[in-house]
Formats: structure tokens, C-alpha cells, sequence
């Protein structure tokens, strides 16, 4: 039989080894740990800075979106201004349509009443807006009505004269005349009725 050697080979025969991996200092640790604190930096930054951007075009949005509803509320109400002016405008010229110098009316038919003539009763009121009341409603809710004395019939013709002499009396008409007694004395009771002209509004 052929001897086998099983112990190790001597000692003199070297072996191959891998070469040894050198650990790395703390300054290479701390470089890495900041490179990798940066990215991470980087990072977050980035993903902040993308929301905000985001947000931004929200907050754009937003006010756009104000800044018309504001638009429309403002030429809502700019246009509720001028119906409200224009329908007061109307009203005004409706009213000064049937403007009446009533003051005058009554110095003129002071004025041109002849002597020896009283009035008893005098009844104005002004016409519809825009139009001249007819003496055949003097008597009612438009117009003029005077009622007086005097002693003769001609005296009673003499007043329907100078009252249409008046510039604001229109359709002077005579709707009665009689004979009566004041203080034993006989006198003729007269009611004329005439239209009242407005002046409309002022030019």
C-alpha cells in the first residue's frame, strides 16, 4: 500500500490570501452621511417647491375667479343704478308735467275779477300730468270752480271775459247764474268752471 500524508504542508509554504478591505475613516463616514443629507435636502425641496407652485396656481385661480364674480356684481349693481335713476327720472317729469304756478293762478284771477264782485267759493285742483283739465271736469276732481256774487248779469259776463284772460285758465265756461237776495238786497250767484293749464316741466 502507498502511504498517504495527511497532515498540512509545512508551514514554509505560503498560502494565498485576499487583501484586506481598509475600513474607512470618519471623515469619509461624515461625507457620506452629508452627501446623503443633501440629496435628501434636494429632494424634499424639490416636491415642497412643486406643492407650492401647485398651491399658487390655486390661490391665481381663486382670485381670477373672484375678481369676475366681483366684475359682475359691481355692473349688477351699475345697471340696477341707472334703471333706479332712470325710473326716477321719469317720475320727476311725470310730477313737473303737471306743474301748476299756483301762486300766480290766483294773483291773476284776483287781478282781473271786476269791483263789485265777490267770491264765495274757489276750487282748484291740478290737472293729469301732461294734459289740460276740460271745464266739464272743473267740477269734479280737475280744474277750477268759482262761485261768487255780484249785482247784474253783465257784471257776471264781464268776469267770464277777463278770466280767460288768465294764461294758466283754459275753457272758461259759465254753468250757472240765478238771482238771490243778500241782505235784502237782490244779487245774481254765478259758478264758472274752467280747465287749469300746466305749465310742464321747466325748458
Amino acid at each position: 500500500m502507498r502511504a498517504v500524508n495527511l497532515l498540512t504542508y509545512d508551514a514554509g509554504v505560503r498560502t494565498s490570501r485576499l487583501p484586506a478591505i481598509p475600513k474607512p475613516s470618519s471623515r469619509v463616514l461624515i461625507g457620506i452621511v452629508a452627501t446623503v443629507l443633501l440629496l435628501l435636502l434636494g429632494v424634499s425641496y424639490l416636491t415642497a417647491s412643486k406643492a407650492v407652485a401647485d398651491r399658487q396656481q390655486d390661490v391665481t385661480a381663486v382670485k381670477t375667479e373672484e375678481r369676475a364674480l366681483v366684475a359682475r356684481i359691481e355692473g349688477a349693481k351699475s345697471e340696477q343704478a341707472l334703471t333706479d335713476r332712470e325710473q326716477r327720472d321719469a317720475s320727476l317729469t311725470a310730477a313737473l308735467a303737471g306743474r301748476v304756478p299756483w301762486d300766480q293762478v290766483l294773483r291773476d284771477v284776483a287781478r282781473v275779477l271786476p269791483p263789485k264782485t265777490s267770491v264765495t267759493s274757489l276750487i282748484v285742483r291740478a290737472p293729469q300730468a301732461g294734459g289740460v283739465a276740460s271745464a266739464a271736469t272743473a267740477a269734479g276732481s280737475e280744474g277750477l270752480l268759482l262761485t261768487g256774487l255780484t249785482f247784474t248779469q253783465p257784471t257776471v259776463a264781464l268776469v267770464l271775459d277777463r278770466l280767460e284772460l288768465v294764461p294758466n285758465l283754459a275753457d272758461v265756461q259759465l254753468q250757472s247764474s240765478t238771482k238771490t237776495g243778500v241782505s235784502d238786497r237782490p244779487v245774481r250767484q254765478f259758478t264758472i268752471v274752467a280747465a287749469i293749464r300746466a305749465e310742464g316741466p321747466p325748458q
